[in-house]
């Protein structure tokens, strides 16, 4: 929706629910509409949550609540690339929460790992039949089968998708019990969702840069202070 403000979004989005309920949806059969409307809705939700918190625990937890309930997916996840170039469990809703933090993959190994190597979104409609897949016990992945890996990259202003100066950030993966195949339109919902979660996780980490700076400053403005005193 070219030219809608974020702060018109909502409005927009009510304006047209009133004629995305049709006949289709009596009978049961998908409704594009109504679908897109949901998508947009949970995207000013994202970004809504993201403008109001620097807590990003909390970011990442909101943001996979919402797209499980968009994408009626089973479980979310949310890896993280971090110190030692390991991709760390950091949000998830399905999985095994005892391991948020306590489980990582190295970039390549499974189909997150995969999809964070090649920056590019993976669709598999049966985990378990494809050669990437890497059983985890401990996570508790037995059940899920149909599968969305997307990549969560920091694009940088001015630079083409494919540029080296992009970053990547982690992976934001969908699951669902039985074999599904995700289509053109879920991923592309999905990488909007990675493109706000990867703006999230840099204003985090300006945040803690910031903070940090701050800290030391006042640490260094003591240690000053207290030279003076003592000198005088």
């Amino acid at each position: 929706v070219t030219g809608v403000q974020t702060c018109a979004l909502p409005i927009f989005i009510l304006g047209y629910q009133s004629i995305a309920w049709s006949p289709a949806d009596a009978a049961g059969a998908p409704n594009p509409l109504a679908s897109r409307i949901a998508e947009l809705a949970a995207l000013e939700r994202i970004n809504a949550v993201i403008n109001s918190s620097l807590d990003l625990g909390h970011v990442l937890g909101q943001t996979i609540a919402v797209v499980q309930e968009v994408t009626h997916v089973d479980t979310a996840n949310i890896y993280l690339l971090e110190e030692g170039n390991r991709l760390v469990l950091r949000a998830t809703n399905g999985l095994n929460t005892e391991m948020i933090g306590n489980h990582s993959l190295a970039v390549g190994e499974g189909i997150t790992g995969w999809t964070a190597r090649y920056g590019k979104p993976v669709t598999v409609a049966d985990a378990w039949q494809d050669e990437r897949f890497r059983y985890v016990p401990s996570l508790h992945e037995e059940r899920f089968h149909g599968w969305l890996s997307v990549p969560i990259i920091l694009f940088r202003t001015g630079e083409s998708p494919a540029s080296d100066a992009n970053k990547l950030v982690g992976v934001l993966g969908l699951m669902t019990h039985a074999s599904k195949a995700f289509t053109a339109e879920e991923v592309a919902f999905v990488e909007a969702v990675a493109g706000q979660v990867a703006i999230a996780i840099e204003n985090a980490r300006l945040y803690g840069l910031t903070d940090y700076r701050l800290r030391e400053d006042r640490k260094s403005t003591r240690l000053n202070s207290s030279h003076l005193v003592i000198s005088y």
